[in-house]
């Protein structure tokens, strides 16, 4: 657990989307929630895990050293990935190998005395079928494994990305006040009058 009790501890992990390498402003939504939780005196534990190019299957087979790394500085444990695993052709992955990489991702973060969440992919402008069908995926696994889930389905980023996938430092602000509305409504980040 934390030092102190209203500090907040997350790790971030997936893909170049968590990286925020577009976002030539700020360096991505992670960078946005980390200098919130600064400016609010919750701590600087915020770890942006997010490596360009990650699939579910890279993901799942790098989490268990990370957060043993920050184990102490990690209370919740935050997975967005699946854009890698519907668009990048030498990455694609089925379905089921997806369904089972994401529960086995949640088991190894509960098996470290974490809290799992899953988050939903931003919308991208391809691979439209596959992306519904993936997000479904992420929706039901997180409630039939009973984790945490950000829905970010819904942000709009439709003027916001150079390439139909990446997000520009607009579309990482929105991203991160999503998410951070989100934290605040499930109180894993303390409204600012209980600070």
């Amino acid at each position: 657990m934390s030092e102190r009790p209203d500090w907040v501890q997350i790790g971030i992990w997936g893909d170049s989307i968590i990286h925020g390498g577009r976002d030539t402003v700020m360096g991505g939504w992670v960078t946005r929630l980390k200098m919130y939780c600064v400016s609010r005196q919750l701590g600087d534990h915020i770890f942006n895990l997010g490596l360009g190019g990650n699939n579910s299957t890279e993901v799942r087979n790098r989490i268990d050293a990370e957060i043993v790394a920050r184990t102490v500085h990690i209370d919740h444990a935050f997975v967005s990935v699946g854009v890698n695993d519907i668009t990048n052709k030498s990455k694609l992955t089925s379905p089921e190998v997806y369904e089972e990489n994401l529960q086995r991702i949640i088991e190894i973060i509960r098996a470290r005395g974490k809290s799992p969440h899953l988050l939903t992919m931003t919308p991208i402008q391809r691979a439209l079928e596959e992306w519904h069908q993936y997000n479904d995926i992420i929706v039901r696994t997180a409630k039939t494994c009973k984790a945490g889930l950000i829905d970010l389905r819904r942000c709009d980023l439709t003027e916001h990305t150079a390439d139909g996938v990446h997000p520009d430092a607009a579309g990482h602000e929105k991203i991160f006040q999503d998410v951070k509305a989100q934290l605040l409504a499930q109180g894993i980040i303390p409204a600012e009058s209980e600070v």
